[in-house]
């Protein structure tokens, strides 16, 4: 099995989600990190629209997304599956998406998470020795022709770069 093989489950309870009820709510769920694999996945809901975001050094970023309208207001059991060929989004075991990584789509929007290749310098505090790149996870906060306002959660840092530092 390669660094790129694995599958993430979880159930988005309604009890415990409240907003999940309602077609116009917004919910950032708390990222999940799979530490032997190096993986964080983070999940949204923008009012019908959920989102699952892959993130892994080797893999870069990967975007899932599904209209919800059907699954909102009732528990849900999310899977999400990657392998060497694609990334695959099942809800109560139904797929709902399917991305080859031969198709990944470079269209990106405020609030994505991505993985940055990071230099030293540049991230005030931030070493990074030689001529090394580091892989980081990001959120896009601005989007502005080639350039990017990232946040770097992790770290508490927000810094501007080009489009061309990305992890596909």
């Amino acid at each position: 099995m390669s660094e790129k093989e694995f599958s993430i489950t979880f159930w988005i309870r309604v009890n415990n989600n409240p907003s999940w009820k309602e077609k116009e709510s917004d919910i950032k769920f708390p990222p999940i990190t799979i530490s032997e694999k190096g993986v964080i996945v983070h999940s949204s809901k923008y009012g019908t629209k959920f989102k699952v975001y892959i993130l892994h050094p080797e893999i870069g970023f990967r975007k899932l997304s599904a209209d919800i309208t059907k699954y909102i207001g009732t528990d849900t059991f999310v899977v999400v599956v990657n392998d060497d060929e694609k990334s695959q989004l099942y809800l109560n075991a139904e797929l709902v998406e399917t991305i080859k990584i031969t198709d990944i789509s470079k269209q990106l929007e405020v609030g994505d998470f991505i993985m940055v290749k990071v230099k030293d310098g540049d991230l005030d505090n931030i070493k990074i020795k030689g001529d090394l790149e580091v892989a980081f996870p990001a959120e896009i906060k601005k989007i502005d022709n080639n350039n990017l306002t990232l946040f770097f959660y992790n770290l508490n840092k927000i810094t501007q770069l080009s489009k061309d530092r990305i992890l596909y």
